[in-house]
């Protein structure tokens, strides 16, 4: 199936369509941006009407001829392994990692009966908003109920209802009585913290129940979204220290970190995180992408991290090291293109401290864009390449006047940025001509490709010989839509 946006790119004349990248660990899929762009399948010709004969009084028509069986086709004998006697080239079927069968409910069935008969009081109390001794532990054990119906095995296949009767169907009547914005957050922040207490030790569980365990720590909020009185959604930034602590652990399976990575985006993006949390939070990003070995999808999800995190300057160099990161990736040709076009985005949305050098930036942006442009060419056809043009596109541009940047002030995109707006403007125009060709599934062209490059040779000498060579996507990366994670770490 796919899905086709509303959203229309300025200067580009097809609408983009939603691209879902499946990735198996268990199974995982994982939503990236609204980024690639597809035509409506085409059906099948309408045959006759099924069931009508030719009318009354018509000759029954003779039957079609039989054909003659084909004659048995001679296979040559599959090759085998002399020792082992297994065919040369077969692999056997891995065994399913311990990991997706590990069986640890946190409570017996007759505990679970017990706390199910308090539910209705368990709703009530969240409702009314009260933190007295009473109240309070009927919250408790109703929170206690929600989690530990995760870990049961019966309900692998419907985690997502369960984790919902938590973060959806109860939290959104939390606190409904409470007037007073102050009251709500005093009260919703308790409720949460009993969350996160609970949900912790269902990180090492089992591999579905660590999945929805991270999910559910990046839905809680501190305070709904509520125009009637005037309240702005915002989310409950102490969810992200245990999602911290799962990027830093190298016993998580990637699926997992990519849980995780997704959950601290939406806490980060819509909560209000303290300065000092912002500095640790960023060195545990930039220090799980700086290791090239994990899986694309999880370093494209941390530089999508990145560019939420309002960090400019690192507190101990001085430096803007995040811009730093996001640029070394841009350029490195081994990275995947999916990657490096995410680190383009972010680089028009990260806060830019006046250390950054503008003009070398835009000239990484216009050498990238040569690059992937001639890739192109050269594999017309292969999938990522909507994707990551859109992405390009994105540096420049918001997908709406309601997307931020990281300091959630400006709107996102060089273009809105008055620290590089003025200069981003003429990369901007050569790069949009080959953002409009990929998207409406036109062929890039010679002239479009040495516009990009006789710029760089103006703005950056040495740019011109580096701009002629293509670089191939990372070597043992996938470019197709899916990638297996079944046992990795």
């Amino acid at each position: 199936m796919r899905y086709v946006s509303t959203w229309r790119p300025s200067g580009a004349r097809l609408t983009p369509r939603c691209g879902i990248f499946t990735l198996s660990v268990g199974i995982l899929v994982a939503w990236g941006t609204c980024d690639i762009l597809s035509a409506q399948p085409k059906g099948a010709p309408p045959g006759p009407p099924g069931g009508h004969g030719g009318g009354a009084g018509s000759k029954k028509a003779a039957p079609p001829p039989k054909k003659a069986a084909p004659p048995p086709v001679a296979t040559a004998p599959v090759p085998v392994d002399s020792q082992t006697g297994i065919p040369l080239g077969f692999e056997p079927k891995k065994e399913v990692p311990e990991l997706m069968l590990l069986d640890q409910q946190l409570v017996s069935d007759d505990t679970l009966a017990k706390w199910a008969k308090d539910l209705s009081k368990y709703r009530t109390a969240l409702r009314n908003g009260e933190l007295t001794p009473a109240a309070k532990a009927l919250i408790t054990n109703g929170i206690k109920f929600r989690i530990a119906t995760m870990t049961v095995k019966k309900n692998q296949q419907v985690l997502h209802e369960k984790r919902e009767d938590l973060t959806v169907r109860d939290m959104r009547d939390a606190g409904i009585q409470l007037q007073k914005i102050d009251q709500l957050k005093t009260f919703c922040a308790w409720v949460n913290d009993e969350i996160i207490k609970e949900t912790e030790p269902l990180l090492q569980n089992n591999f579905y129940v660590r999945v929805h365990a991270a999910t559910l720590l990046g839905e809680l909020f501190l305070v709904p979204a509520d125009e009637q009185k005037k309240w702005k959604f915002e989310t409950y930034i102490p969810a992200v220290e245990p999602l911290r602590k799962v990027l830093r652990d190298a016993e998580q399976p990637t699926a997992v970190k990519i849980a995780a990575a997704r959950s601290m985006i939406r806490l980060i993006r819509y909560g209000d995180m303290p300065a000092n949390k912002r500095f640790e939070t960023a060195k545990d990003v930039l220090a799980e992408v700086a290791k090239t070995d994990h899986h694309f999808w999880y370093q494209m999800r941390l530089v999508e991290l990145l560019s939420t995190i309002d960090a400019p300057l690192d507190l101990e160099t001085r430096k803007p090291t995040v811009v730093n990161e996001l640029t070394g990736i841009l350029r490195d040709p081994k990275r995947h293109w999916h990657v490096r076009a995410e680190a383009a985005r972010a680089l028009g949305r990260v806060a830019l401290d006046p250390q950054v050098n503008i003009s070398s930036l835009l000239q990484d942006l216009v050498q990238f864009a040569s690059e992937m442009s001639k890739a192109a060419q050269q594999q017309p056809k292969a999938p990522q390449w909507e994707m990551c043009f859109f992405k390009l596109y994105l540096a420049f541009q918001s997908i709406d006047a309601s997307e931020k940047d990281a300091t959630k002030k400006l709107r996102a995109g060089l273009l809105y940025n008055p620290a590089a707006s003025s200069a981003a403007k003429p990369a901007y125009d050569l790069i949009l001509p080959v953002v409009n060709a990929v998207i409406n599934e036109q062929a890039i062209t010679a002239p479009q490709v040495q516009a990009m490059d006789d710029w760089l040779s103006k703005s950056r000498p040495t740019a011109s010989a580096k701009s002629s060579e293509v670089k191939p996507p990372s070597q043992g990366a996938s470019n197709g839509p899916a990638a297996s994670f079944a046992g990795e770490k």
